[in-house]
This record gives structure tokens, C-alpha cells and sequence, in this order.
């Protein structure tokens, strides 16, 4: 088979360079895709608020910045648990990454378009993109070694297909075992990887394991996505009932026998800042004053106070007694806040409250320690540790994490093999500088060709069954001469160095 020269070479920069530049930057991109996606996606749980329903059905609390006493984080809201989950194996097939809020037929409607425009759409451009590379390296492979008549018109005529891997195979298995002939006297392990070695040029084995990424293309893009039931966070209540977690509120400040300062609640009072800004800045003011004052205190600054003392602050004071001391000598134990009397004004109205000073936690929306539902107090640790998940009515369409890895990953194999033949073709090819076009009808003359060549002319009249065994037992190759071809990039490269 003689392949000619029809087109002169050209020579420039951007022909030297953009064959290689576009490949390494398709890899390069889906490198970065795949590490940015994963390191972003598998941290929702911290954005996505408070309560969050993991794949595996459980729920995770995830606060803001402590957590109530008692409780331990890494049990409820751990970010590293929630990421973990992810990748645990049990959730190997599960949809980790869901988006959206679909009905059931629309949750399968996304479906049904994504396994058809994306997956069967994606082969078929797949194997558009990827032929011409496979026919390039194609006959650089004849242009090197030959190869049977039975794999070019496989990989000629017949594509990407399951019947092109079976030739591959095929072909390879007995290439193999003739191989292994003519190389008994070695040892077994050996001889296997010489037979190897001889029988199947590296380049098919790239084509094979191309072959079969493309044809399971629209298998994985179907098998890593999917949709499922919503899963809803529900705590439990003060009276045995569910309730959305939806539904919980986080006070901004709490305070403890509130009735001593006009407030409804005897025990804890719920005070949110957007409700009741008044009152909220006066808590916040009068526990900033005593938590000063009892600093002072512990140190045994008012040991010496021979009259009480009053200090003022926004809208409320503290009066401390003479001679307060927070630890005297003998080591007993004197508790302030039992002879302090202070006062709080709120609204124009001034509340003067006997000892002890309003206990006022202003922090609760860190800590966390109460959450609201309705008029309905629940402490922080019975929210966390009756935290259920419950199948909603809605659906989430979206991939599993580690299906969607593993087929990045792949990706990334294939785009590298791709390049590893359309660069082998570019630089080494003698083929590649005559610009010779082929096409299928260029395929069947050169196919009939090498029949007649090979078998005679009386080849056109053998019956399909005979030529058929004929071609398979005798092994019939094809090569590409390379005697009027132009030499290679690479040659013409080291000639330049040489020079």
C-alpha cells in the first residue's frame, strides 16, 4: 500500500504549536474541573445553614460557631463527617449532589433528557472528535509494522464498535499465541511478555481501551446520576410531635425570670432583636456592665470600699456594697452577685431589682444553648439530639459523588490517550506531511488493493465465506511504504539540531 505526496509541507509557528498547545490545555482543563468541583462541592454542608439531611439519612447540625454543653460537635455537625459521608462506599451509588425541586415526572423528565442529549448526544460526538486521531494512528501503525487487513477494516469500516474491540481482541489473542510459538525455549512468564511485546503494537492497546471508554460513555453518564425522594430535617418537640426544622428560630438574647422586668416568662423569656431592639440593647448593655463589675469583683477591687458604689452604665447601673470581696483570706467563698442591687431601664421605664442581677445569656445566636419554635422553647442539646430526616413530597435530580470522580477521572485517561496518538501521529508520521484526504471510498480501494495484491486477481470472485477464512487464517497485513513520503516532524527536527 503507497501513500503520495500530494500537498507541499508548511512550516510556522502556528502550525508547529497549536496541535500540541490544544490538547495539553483540553487535559488541563479537565484536571482543574475535577479538582475545583470536588473540593467546592463536598463542602455544601457548610453553606447550607443550620440542619441538613446527609445522603445516608441522617442529620447533621451544623452551628455557627460553638455548640450547647454536653454536646458533642463532631457527632452532629462535623463539616468533615458531612464530607465523609460522601465518600463513604455505602453511598457509592447514591445521589450525594442533588439540585432542585422537582415532581416526580419532572425529576424524570431530567432524566430521560440527560441519558439522551448528553449521553448518546456526547458518544456521538465523541466518536466524531476522536475518529480522525484513530485513523491517523492507524497508519502511522502501517507505516511501521504492518497491520492485518482484518483491524483496518475493523477500525476502517466498522468505527467505534463492539465489533471493533472483538477484532482487536481477537487479532491480539492470536498474534499472541503465534508469537509464543516461535519462543518455547524461554520461561513461561517470559515468553508471555515477549509474545506481548512483538504481537500487539502499544497503540492498539491505547485504541482498545479508547474504544471501550466511548462505548460506555452513555452507560456511566446514566449510572452516575438519578433522582430520589427530598429528604426534610424534623426535630422533635417539647410535647412528642415533629416539626420542621424550618420552623426553628434562634433568639438573640434569653433571659432568666424576665417577669422581674415586666416580661411574660417566668423562667427563660426569648428576646429577638429584630422584635424588641429596645430591649435587646439594654440587655446587652446591662450584662456588658456586670460582666465588668464582677471582673473587677474577682480581682478585689471593692475590698476597700469604706460606702456602697454605684456605676452607671447605658440605661442601667449596679450598686456594690462596702467591703466586697469575691475570696477572703480564711478561703470561704463570697457570692457577689447575692449583694449586688442593680437597675435597668427599658422603654423609659426603670426596673431597680434587689440582688442578684438578671441572669441575661446576649449570645445565644453563637451559642446556640435555645431555639424558639413558635412561643415554644427547646434547649439547643434535645434540638440536636432529636433531629430526624423524613422523605418529602418534592425531588432532587443529581449525580453520586464518587460515580461522578471515578468518570473524571476516566475522562481525563481518555483525553491522555487521545493525545498520546494524535501527538505519536503528528510528530512521527511520515503520512501526516503528504496531507493526502482520505475517506471511506479511498478506504475500499485501498482494501481491494491490497486483496488482489495479497490473493490474486481471482480474489473478486471468491466467495464471501472463503475470503473471509482466507484473510483470518493466513493473516493477510497491510503497510503503508514510506519510501516517497516526506520524512517526519521529528526527523526533520533532529536534522535541524544536527545541523
Amino acid at each position: 500500500m503507497r501513500l503520495h505526496s500530494v500537498n507541499s509541507r508548511s512550516h510556522g509557528r502556528v502550525e508547529s504549536w497549536t496541535p500540541i498547545a490544544l490538547p495539553f490545555g483540553i487535559i488541563a482543563a479537565l484536571i482543574i474541573f475535577t479538582v475545583v468541583f470536588f473540593v467546592s462541592a463536598t463542602i455544601w454542608v457548610q453553606d447550607i445553614g443550620l440542619f441538613r439531611c446527609l445522603p445516608n439519612g441522617s442529620a447533621t447540625y451544623h452551628p455557627n460557631t460553638t455548640i450547647p454543653a454536653g454536646v458533642v460537635y463532631s457527632d452532629y455537625g462535623d463539616s468533615d463527617h458531612a464530607r465523609s459521608t460522601l465518600w463513604e462506599s455505602q453511598q457509592f451509588l447514591s445521589i450525594t449532589l442533588g439540585f432542585g425541586s422537582f415532581t416526580f415526572a419532572g425529576a424524570k423528565g431530567t432524566d430521560v433528557a440527560w441519558d439522551l442529549l448528553v449521553g448518546r448526544g456526547g458518544q456521538v460526538l465523541l466518536t466524531i472528535v476522536s475518529y480522525p486521531i484513530f485513523r491517523r494512528s492507524l497508519v502511522r501503525i502501517m507505516e511501521i509494522k504492518g497491520t492485518s487487513i482484518q483491524v483496518f477494516a475493523a477500525l476502517a469500516f466498522d468505527g467505534v464498535s463492539l465489533r471493533s474491540i472483538g477484532t482487536l481482541a481477537s487479532r491480539g489473542r492470536r498474534s499472541i499465541k503465534a508469537e509464543r510459538s516461535g519462543v518455547k525455549e524461554m520461561q513461561r512468564y517470559s515468553q508471555f511478555w515477549l509474545s506481548l511485546h512483538r504481537a500487539w503494537n502499544w497503540r492498539l492497546v491505547l485504541f482498545f481501551l479508547a474504544f471501550a471508554y466511548i462505548l460506555s460513555f452513555p452507560t456511566w453518564l446514566s449510572v452516575m446520576t438519578g433522582y430520589q425522594a427530598q429528604l426534610a430535617s424534623y426535630v422533635k418537640t417539647n410535647n412528642g410531635t415533629l416539626a420542621p426544622t424550618s420552623q426553628l428560630t434562634i433568639p438573640d438574647a434569653m433571659v432568666y425570670n424576665g417577669s422581674r422586668i415586666g416580661l411574660s416568662h417566668d423562667q427563660y423569656t426569648a428576646v429577638f432583636s429584630n422584635e424588641q431592639p429596645a430591649l435587646y440593647q439594654a440587655l446587652k448593655a446591662y450584662s456588658a456592665l456586670w460582666e465588668n463589675v464582677l471582673g473587677n469583683a474577682t480581682e478585689n477591687r471593692y475590698a476597700n470600699l469604706t460606702s456602697s458604689l454605684t456605676i452607671n452604665g447605658t440605661g442601667c447601673s449596679f450598686t456594690i456594697p462596702a467591703h466586697t470581696r469575691y475570696d477572703l483570706p480564711n478561703g470561704t467563698y463570697v457570692d457577689i452577685g447575692s449583694s449586688l442591687s442593680s437597675a435597668i431601664t427599658v422603654h423609659n421605664t426603670t426596673w431597680d431589682l434587689a440582688p442578684p442581677p438578671l441572669y441575661i445569656d446576649p449570645y445565644n445566636k453563637d451559642d446556640q444553648e435555645f431555639f424558639a419554635l413558635g412561643d415554644e422553647l427547646i434547649e439547643g442539646a434535645v434540638v440536636i439530639e432529636s433531629l430526624v430526616c423524613e422523605p418529602a413530597s418534592a425531588y432532587q435530580w443529581g449525580f453520586s459523588s464518587q460515580l461522578l470522580f471515578t468518570f473524571c477521572i476516566l475522562s481525563i485517561v481518555f483525553a491522555a490517550i487521545m493525545t498520546t496518538l494524535h501527538l505519536d501521529a503528528y510528530w512521527n508520521g511520515h503520512s501526516e506531511r503528504s496531507r493526502r484526504p482520505t475517506n471511506v471510498y479511498r478506504d475500499v480501494l485501498d482494501l481491494a488493493q491490497e486483496l488482489r495484491k495479497q490473493f490474486g486477481e481471482d480474489a473478486q470472485d471468491t466467495p464471501a465465506p472463503e475470503l473471509r477464512t482466507t484473510v483470518e487464517q493466513e493473516g493477510a497485513a497491510m503497510q503503508v511504504q514510506t519510501e516517497t513520503l516526506p520524512p517526519s516532524r521529528s526527523h526533520d527536527r533532529a536534522m535541524r539540531r544536527q545541523a
